[in-house]
């Protein structure tokens, strides 16, 4: 072979080679589901769903379908995603509803109101994994996406806004049936939201479209369509743009829940320190908000109370480690020991708790919350460390017993807790708990009351956790 053939043969090998490199890559990047935090397997739990929510962080914060559940029997499941642009919720919900008959689906307005928030690539793209219909998913880059295809090659990295687009445009954080949570709370809010009634201004025209086509494939799927104005601190020209959509829903017959009104906020009971930023409520305000949603929801479309019947125990059944997520939730975000020793008897926890220092200083504070948790004065009074396993098991009973010397192998291997005894600086024995992680004692000494706490239903240390000599949360 001559050659200049050998190279061009070469170079067509090569050439065919990068073709399917790139159509690989491009695949992978539009068809993956693989994707931590957000796979299929998550979203069968709505399969049993009464409601369905779709659209924005807004809804994803602030609606949890546990508390729809406890509050009302309510199946639920929560679809919303992170900066979710009305055209995706489209596609998102098309693709639900292939698999899924629900009652209702609720659509956060969100992204009606302030779609230039919406409109990054990234936000776009970012609730992809849950669409399991190919189809669906290529229908969407083409609409959504179609005006800048070089989007759907990430091959092509030298493109100028590529960064744009990476695996975490895929992702969003699951909780709990698809809802988040946010723990901090916003301090200098002095006051809730003002309420604006100005004249309505129309939203975008390809936003309008697309509220069309949702509430059209809602009416041809059988399910009823409501809308949700979730709680915010919000400005003038974005209520022009929701009292729009009030009159649009109006026209069209759809309810809407007014969760951004005066009278809504006091019948949730919502205050400053139930946000956690001017858009998003915090765990506190999910949960008042959610009791509120769950009982309009059960009025306005006359949804029954399934707890107890058949098709209740199997739900119930489908969410139990979801139950299990939410308290590990709770005592992730407990702040006041009262808080956190009330989180920790829901879930099913392995305890060491360490009192050190002058913690007698606190006794006002510690012992009363620390003897509803069952720890004996006697074991009080020793001080020193002590084990508890739900439901109320104590280990290291008094610091004269000698049963504190054992261990206990965790469910990793990396993972022990020992007891052991040390002496203090009048020679006497001093009960003492080791978490050991990595050969490491993970334990914390601070004066006070000190608690290493083993989630069993994630199998992994969730949290150290301490409470100064005066009850303040110092670590």
């Amino acid at each position: 072979m001559k050659t200049g053939t050998f190279f061009r043969q070469a170079a067509k090998i090569l050439a065919f080679l990068v073709l399917v490199t790139g159509i690989g890559v491009t695949a992978g990047h539009i068809l993956n589901t693989n994707v931590r935090s957000f796979d299929r397997t998550d979203t069968k739990k709505a399969d049993g769903a009464q409601v369905l929510f779709f659209g924005t962080s807004q809804g994803a914060n602030g609606v949890n379908p546990l508390m729809l559940w406890d509050e009302a029997g309510i199946p639920a499941y929560n679809f919303c995603g992170v900066g979710q642009y009305i055209g995706t919720t489209y596609y998102v919900m098309k693709d639900v509803l292939d698999r899924r008959s629900p009652e209702v689906a609720v659509l956060d307005m969100e992204s009606l109101i302030r779609p230039d928030d919406f409109l990054t690539i990234s936000n776009k793209l970012y609730s992809l994994p849950v669409i399991a219909d190919l189809g669906i998913r290529f229908e969407m880059y083409r609409d959504i996406i179609g005006e800048e295809p070089v989007y759907m090659i990430p091959f092509f990295r030298y493109h100028n806004r590529w960064k744009e687009i990476t695996r975490n445009d895929s992702r969003r954080e699951y909780y709990v049936l698809g809802c988040s949570y946010r723990a901090e709370v916003q301090s200098d809010f002095g006051a809730l939201p003002e309420e604006f009634l100005p004249e309505a201004e129309p939203v975008g025209e390809r936003e309008a479209a697309y509220l069309e086509d949702i509430l059209a494939l809602a009416g041809e799927r059988g399910v009823t369509l409501a809308l949700l104005d979730m709680p915010c601190y919000s400005s003038e020209e974005n209520e022009a743009k929701t009292q729009w959509v009030r009159e649009w829903a109006e026209e069209h017959g759809v309810p809407i829940f007014e969760g951004n009104r005066p009278e809504a906020y006091e019948a949730c009971g919502l205050t400053p320190a139930d946000f956690c930023d001017d858009m998003h409520l915090n765990v506190s305000g999910q949960e008042k908000f959610s009791a509120s949603l769950a009982r309009w929801l059960s009025g306005t479309f006359g949804l029954d109370d399934l707890r107890g019947t058949q098709a209740g125990l199997l739900w119930e059944e489908n969410i139990k480690t979801d139950r299990a997520l939410q308290a590990d939730r709770h005592v992730l975000t407990a702040s006041t020991l009262d808080g956190l020793l009330a989180a920790l008897t829901d879930g099913d926890y392995t305890v060491a708790i360490s009192l050190q220092g002058e913690y007698r200083q606190g006794d006002s504070a510690f012992f009363p919350a620390l003897e509803r948790f069952g720890m004996s004065r006697e074991a009080y009074e020793a001080g020193g460390s002590f084990v508890w396993r739900r439901p109320g098991e104590w280990q290291f009973a008094s610091q004269g017993s000698l049963s504190y010397l054992w261990t206990e192998q965790l469910d990793h291997d990396d993972l022990v807790l020992r007891g052991t005894a040390r002496r203090d600086e009048n020679g006497a024995l001093i009960p003492h708990a080791e978490l050991i992680m990595d050969r490491s004692d993970q334990s914390k000494t601070s004066d006070g009351v000190n608690f290493l706490i083993y989630s069993h239903s994630q199998k992994t240390m969730l949290r150290a956790v301490g409470f100064d000599v005066q009850g303040d949360l110092q670590y």
